[in-house]
Formats: C-alpha cells, sequence, structure tokens
C-alpha cells in the first residue's frame, strides 16, 4: 500500500471522529391511545384496513437528553394498509409547549410497506404494520432530539373488534406506534477510529520494510 494511501486513511478517520456530533441513546417515541375506544373507526375489506380518526391519547418518550416521560396528546391517527400510507395529526403537550400536527406536517408520516392482518376471533383481528417515517420538527425541537437523527421503521400494532354494525365496520381496541432511532453518531465513530486504526498498523508496517 502507497503513503500517500495510508495518510489519507489516517486523515479521513480523523476527519470522521472531530466533525462528529456527540453521541446519544437510541430515543423512543411510542404513540398510543391509553385504553379503549368506544367508537367504529376501522374498516376491513379484501384483507386490507383502513383506520380514520382513531384517538391518540398518549406520546411515551425515553432516551432524550432530558425530556423522557409520558405526555398527554389529543391526537388523530389515520392509516390504510392498501395504500399504504398512515399519519398522526393533532396536538401533543411537551412541558409548557403545544406541538400542533396538521395534514401539512404531521406529528407522525409515514409509508406502511409491511402489513399483516390476522383474525383471532370471528369478531377479531390484530393488525401488525411497519415502514418508514418522518416526525415532526417542532415536535423533535421540544424533545431535544437533533433534526438529522435517523430512524428505524416504525412499528404499528393494534386490535380490533367488531363495532355496532357488523361486516366491515371494527372498533379499535388497542393502539400502539412505536418507533427508535439509529445511533448514527456511534456508529460513525467506529468507523472513523476503524479506519484511522486500518492506516496506522498499515503505516507501521510499510515503514519496517
Amino acid at each position: 500500500m502507497k503513503k500517500g494511501i495510508l495518510g489519507a486513511l489516517v486523515v479521513v478517520g480523523m476527519g470522521l471522529v472531530l466533525t462528529l456530533s456527540p453521541a446519544y441513546a437510541t430515543v423512543f417515541i411510542d404513540f398510543g391511545d391509553g385504553g379503549a375506544i368506544s367508537h367504529d373507526d376501522v374498516i376491513i375489506s379484501g384483507g386490507y384496513a383502513t383506520g380514520t380518526d382513531i384517538p391518540i391519547t398518549t406520546m411515551i418518550v425515553s432516551g432524550t437528553p432530558s425530556d423522557d416521560g409520558t405526555y398527554k396528546a389529543s391526537a388523530l391517527l389515520n392509516f390504510n394498509t392498501s395504500t399504504g400510507k398512515i399519519n398522526i395529526t393533532g396536538a401533543v403537550n411537551v412541558g409548557a409547549v403545544s406541538i400542533f400536527g396538521t395534514t401539512l406536517s404531521p406529528l407522525l408520516t409515514g409509508t406502511i410497506t409491511s402489513s399483516t392482518l390476522t383474525p383471532i376471533s370471528s369478531v377479531e383481528y390484530s393488525l401488525i404494520a411497519s415502514g418508514p417515517d418522518t416526525k415532526n420538527q417542532p415536535l423533535l425541537n421540544a424533545l431535544g432530539i437533533p433534526l438529522d437523527v435517523q430512524w428505524n421503521y416504525f412499528g404499528f400494532n393494534t386490535d380490533i373488534q367488531f363495532g355496532s354494525d357488523t361486516g366491515t365496520s371494527f372498533t379499535a381496541t388497542s393502539t400502539d406506534i412505536t418507533n427508535s432511532s439509529v445511533p448514527e453518531p456511534a456508529t460513525m465513530l467506529l468507523l472513523g477510529s476503524g479506519l484511522m486504526g486500518m492506516g496506522v498498523l498499515a503505516r507501521r508496517r510499510f515503514i519496517k520494510k
């Protein structure tokens, strides 16, 4: 390996290490309903499920620098496994700040890339779905989460039962949408350190020759 390449490895590794923001813990954001829901809000047809204005009443957060906790939400979940769309609009209170998610800028908006609708009994189904999503920027700011944090796919789990109109109309009896971040700076730190180590080790071998 040429001396110039060895030096480049060290420089690149040092650059990755020195320019990184501080590593952070994995952040978890969990939207939920906090209990049973009493109105019809899910339509099942042809193996697909469509949920309309399902209440979201809580947001549980962990792994932030200082804002872990359970927050009160007054929001609505809408999803369609046929079109692959999901979003949460409404408000969530973070301390004294109320964050509003509109149809143009939801608290969470995502694409359902995988979903499974499983019958549990003749009157009950379980819906599990996942996919990539985007968070509301004011919400991340209020929680002290950097905007460049990368996120794993969200996980969506809800139980649904026959509503008052049997056939296609159901009621969501529990809803849970969980998402975790990817601690990218820590990963890049390992990559940068590895490049530096490779360069230094190879340089020593070159000098010995």
